[in-house]
């Protein structure tokens, strides 16, 4: 039972916390994409205090995630497996609460700017999404019967490996941007050609990772609990 409460308030605080995320980013659309905010490509820039803000916003929202994840939790392999949950639910909830809001994205393979640290991240909705499916049902399976996923060097290494491949597809677009044209580059850019060969071995590399950790998963005893 503890188990269950644990997910539900993780997840209770995950879905709100997406809806306080969508609002932001509502109000920005609005700011810079008067016309039309479901349509955000070609990209407009923030200004230099805008992207500042922004940049705080975002790893706030990380710590965030990660304190709540820690706090809710025991040991650090739980805060771990929290901090993963509730990032997991709080994505998928993010474009759910976006699209009853504004009703956007209308499909799935939408482009989006995903993330801006260290460059903005670009790519369909969907694969930060499939992404984030791993965060939420891996992550909420140890939560829920309280196991401790074993953090071998296999299942590591894998989980780093694709999450590197998947992070380079994300910024392949701004890397090419940067170095061809620079910073102006981005103004009025509309992303197109996704790497998905290098995606999806990332993704596939990630589920084994973490499907490595779910095999290897032991049940906290009783005096550990």
């Amino acid at each position: 039972m503890k188990g269950f409460k644990r997910v539900f308030y993780l997840f209770l605080f995950s879905v709100a916390m997406a809806f306080v995320e969508a609002a932001v980013v509502i109000y920005l659309r609005e700011l810079y994409y008067p016309a039309n905010i479901i349509e955000i490509f070609p990209a407009r820039t923030f200004s230099s205090f805008d992207l500042y803000i922004e940049l705080g916003r975002e790893i706030s929202t990380l710590v965030m995630l990660f304190a709540v994840g820690m706090a809710a939790t025991k040991n650090y392999r739980q805060g771990l497996m929290g901090f993963l949950f509730t990032w997991g639910v709080w994505d998928i909830f993010y474009y759910v609460w976006l699209y009853l809001t504004i009703g956007w994205p209308g499909s799935l393979l939408e482009w989006d700017i995903l993330f801006l640290i260290p460059l903005p991240w670009f790519g369909p909705v969907i694969t930060p999404v499939l992404i984030a499916l791993i965060f939420t049902i891996v992550p909420g399976y140890f939560l829920l019967l309280e196991r401790d996923p074993v953090l071998s060097l296999k299942a590591i290494g894998s989980t780093l490996i694709g999450a590197v491949f998947d992070l380079y597809a994300f910024l392949e677009i701004s890397i090419k941007t940067m170095r061809y044209e620079g910073k102006e580059g981005f103004i009025g850019l509309v992303p197109s050609g996704f790497n998905w060969p290098v995606y999806i071995i990332g993704l596939i590399l990630l589920t084994i990772g973490f499907s490595g950790m779910v095999k290897k998963g032991k049940r906290k005893s009783r005096s550990q609990k």
